[in-house]
């Protein structure tokens, strides 16, 4: 995972898919992360797979951006992926960029 600051964005490039073993070092990057005052936007390019456990951290960083009148947004998703986020109507939640 990489972490890059841009105009009033933290990008985070996603380098693995997204499943529990992996989540851990993504939930406290970006807790460390959500004091500062930027929206949040992750590169998911590299992900061919996320778990339940994925879904929690983005929903979790999504909910913990919001409540400070932030946004998380999501690009590079892949078809499959996106498909099933729109199923779960979680393109509701955050933003899914092209």
């Amino acid at each position: 995972m990489v972490l890059e600051e841009g105009n009033a964005a933290l990008e985070v490039r996603l380098e693995e898919n997204l499943v529990a073993e992996r989540c851990a070092e993504l939930r406290r990057r970006l807790l460390a992360e959500l004091d500062r005052d930027l929206d949040v936007r992750i590169d998911m390019t590299a992900v061919t797979l996320i778990d339940s456990a994925g879904l929690g951290v983005l929903i979790s960083a999504q909910n913990s951006l919001a409540a400070r009148g932030r946004q998380l947004s999501l690009y590079g998703v892949d078809a499959n992926i996106r498909k099933m986020m729109k199923l779960m109507r979680l393109d509701r939640h955050f933003r899914l960029e092209d």
